[in-house]
């Protein structure tokens, strides 16, 4: 892999990590104003009362934004980098997730929450689970962009190949 390689995936491990610090700030600074009234059925109350903190998937209005988002981001990575999407995809998403990790595990641990340290043995000290469940939340999105990104990057290619 040349230089320039190396160069160009951090560039997307850096964006899908500011993207994530974007993400949490932006839910952190509006969550009582947009969120709080659209928060899931059976956390709607919790969150009313303050109980559930500002999170990336804790309302279906806060997951649609975070779901656009990475497919907005990773859809423009794809396009920037036509040749290696794969590789480019999982540096968003390990940008993404490298942070994500400890701020999961900080807030689990300061809320002393059973919810985020369920585990599939039980209940353990590291969010297991949640862990498992925000990988997938954050991959979908990322790996639907890829895909649009190769698909629209194949497309160019063809029609736009002279012969």
């Amino acid at each position: 892999m040349a230089n320039k390689d190396w160069s160009t995936l951090i560039v997307a491990l850096l964006l899908g990590a500011l993207t994530f610090a974007f993400l949490n700030g932006y839910f952190v600074a509006s969550w009582q104003v947009l969120y709080v009234g659209s928060s899931w059925p059976s956390l709607s109350e919790l969150v009313r009362r303050g109980v559930v903190e500002p999170w990336l998937v804790d309302s279906p209005l806060g997951l649609r934004v975070t779901e656009g988002v990475l497919f907005g981001l990773s859809l423009l990575v794809g396009l920037i980098r036509g040749r290696e999407p794969w590789s480019s995809a999982f540096a968003v998403w390990l940008g993404v997730m490298l942070p994500l990790v400890p701020v999961l595990v900080a807030r689990s641990l300061l809320s002393n929450s059973r919810l985020l340290t369920m585990s599939v043995f039980g209940h353990g000290d590291i969010p297991s689970l949640a862990i498992l469940y925000e990988a997938v939340r954050t991959g979908l999105p990322i790996f639907a962009g890829i895909l649009i990104a190769m698909v629209l990057v194949w497309l160019g290619r063809v029609l736009f190949s002279s012969k």
